[in-house]
């Protein structure tokens, strides 16, 4: 039996790209590029210094990777493997291919094509297997360097297939009752087909309409997640960076446009040093790229953040700093290098004073690896590393949250009361001037892959109507991790999705009653 195609229409693109913590999965690693969503990809805005297209596999490669997957015949594999991938690919990495599309057709098949979309050199397939009762987004991907053959092909995300039957209305109530009730029911029902596992918040004018636990913080010992469950912060982080960035500017102790020679004098990479700036920084387009996926080189002598930014310092540049816009964990490393060497603070010590006890944040913790001891933390559960749809049993993932306390890039632990009271902080003024606040929230650099969110300074901005609505993400594939903050400008309306499982479902959540709450009233 082939492959049925009910459309071809664009699907939702879910995953987090701009929210990953640590690559140090291998699982993560293999869709890291996706995070900075391929420097390629913003071509069509013109940018200066920007490569030219790359492009994705044509129709008859996919229809040919897919009829494979569907077959599950060996020699119909090889034959694929040999015609249409690279040479390293029918070398060294043909055994790894063929593993992967045999699985795909043990665990799955047959499968259902719900969507095709594509972004620079990847076309993005959506799957929906009824056996496995999983939607996934299957990326094949052509090689960087020897286009049209095929260098890669993996899984983006897999979720339970639950989570696209959602219905949500086009037009919002105006009563937040009738609101919350559709919302309540929706989330039931992932709830019930353990598709949810974490805290949902609601607040309307900074009064809270809905708060819930759903699933267990730890299931080992059976512990429910509750509204004062901690979860795992991961890139939210990057919000508590910029704003602190932001404080040092208002008070005068820096310039956005100093360069990294002038603020940080001992970062051991002169060429780097003299042409990145702090706006750089802020807006990921510095050049740098991603600090977990590139090899340790510690530089003697250097300690704390700036010791951690610059043992990957010797790594070239992807780009021209100021050339395009490309997600970037190791650029707010850097920048917590920034605020220890200018606040003669660590960092930590320094977030802890300037922003969590400003804005009353009494929950949110800055340690987080797995021995540390954390009241109502949430566990985090990913699928085995050989589970490609992530159906079968999960496990904890503690391996992941080694080393995993607070830098620039993210990590920590909080609760959703106390993200909104960052927003509200936030919103009102209290962290930074409203002047710099605004800056912080203008949109400023397309998202390859999102045609209406941008990129300010540690903030996705999205326009929704007549609506601007800011935040963060965090967590991603192999992590266990999967976070969404939202907030109105206007204050009408934050939103907070928590969740100790594996992406999409908060990411999905969060953007569903983004859409919802910023609808028309009826």
């Amino acid at each position: 039996m082939g492959i049925a195609v009910k459309s071809v229409d664009e699907f939702p693109r879910h995953l987090d790209h701009h929210s990953v913590m640590k690559l140090s999965i291998p699982r993560i690693f293999r869709v890291a590029i996706i995070i900075s969503l391929l420097p390629g990809a913003i071509h069509k805005r013109g940018f200066a210094q920007t490569p030219a297209p790359l492009s994705a596999p044509p129709d008859s490669v996919v229809s040919k990777v897919l009829r494979v997957i569907e077959s599950g015949n060996a020699r119909e594999r090889g034959a694929l493997i040999r015609s249409s991938f690279t040479a390293k690919a029918t070398g060294e990495d043909s055994a790894r291919f063929d593993r992967f599309l045999a699985s795909m057709h043990d665990e799955g098949a047959p499968f259902v094509v719900s969507g095709v979309d594509r972004s620079g050199r990847h076309a993005l397939i959506k799957l929906t297997s009824a056996r496995a009762h999983r939607a996934v987004t299957l990326m094949i991907s052509t090689d960087r360097a020897n286009p049209p053959a095929l260098g890669n092909v993996d899984i983006l995300s897999a979720n339970d297939a639950v989570l696209d039957s959602l219905v949500w209305p086009e037009r919002r109530s105006r009563k937040d009752a009738d609101v919350v009730r559709i919302v309540n029911a929706n989330l039931e029902r992932l709830a019930k087909s353990d598709a949810l596992s974490g805290v949902v918040y609601i607040a309307a004018h900074d009064s809270v309409v809905y708060a819930r636990g759903f699933g267990l913080a730890d299931r080992e010992d059976s512990v429910a997640n509750t509204v004062r469950t901690r979860f795992a912060l991961a890139s939210m982080g990057k919000m508590f960076t910029a704003t602190a960035i932001l404080q040092l500017a208002d008070k005068g102790r820096l310039n956005l446009d100093d360069t990294l020679a002038k603020v940080l004098p001992r970062y051991p990479n002169a060429d780097r040093a003299g042409k990145i700036t702090i706006r750089h920084l802020l807006s990921h387009t510095s050049g740098m790229g991603d600090q977990w996926s590139t090899p340790r080189r510690p530089v003697p002598g250097l300690t704390g953040a700036l010791g951690t930014a610059a043992a990957v310092a010797y790594a070239p540049l992807l780009f021209e700093p100021g050339a395009q816009w490309s997600y970037s964990n190791e650029g707010y490393n850097v920048l917590a290098a920034i605020i220890e060497e200018v606040s003669g603070s660590t960092f930590k010590d320094y977030i802890r004073r300037e922003i969590l006890a400003k804005a009353g944040m009494t929950e949110t913790v800055l340690d987080g690896g797995s021995d540390d001891i954390i009241p109502r933390r949430a566990v985090g559960y990913r699928p085995r590393e050989n589970d490609l749809l992530g159906a079968g049993p999960l496990r904890a993932n503690w391996s992941f949250m080694v080393g995993s306390s607070a830098g620039g890039a993210g990590g920590g632990y909080s609760t959703a009361g106390d993200l909104a009271k960052f927003g509200r902080a936030l919103r009102e003024g209290r962290l930074i001037s409203v002047a710099l606040r605004d800056s912080m929230w203008t949109g400023r650099w397309p998202i390859p892959g999102y045609t209406d969110e941008k990129y300010g300074w540690g903030s996705f901005v999205q326009q929704v109507g007549e609506h601007k609505i800011v935040g963060h993400g965090g967590g991603g594939t192999g992590s266990g991790i999967d976070t969404g903050f939202r907030q109105f400008a206007d204050g009408s309306y934050t939103i907070v999705v928590l969740t100790n499982m594996e992406p999409p479902t908060a990411t999905r959540i969060t953007g569903a009653l983004t859409k919802l709450l910023a609808a028309p009233p009826e």
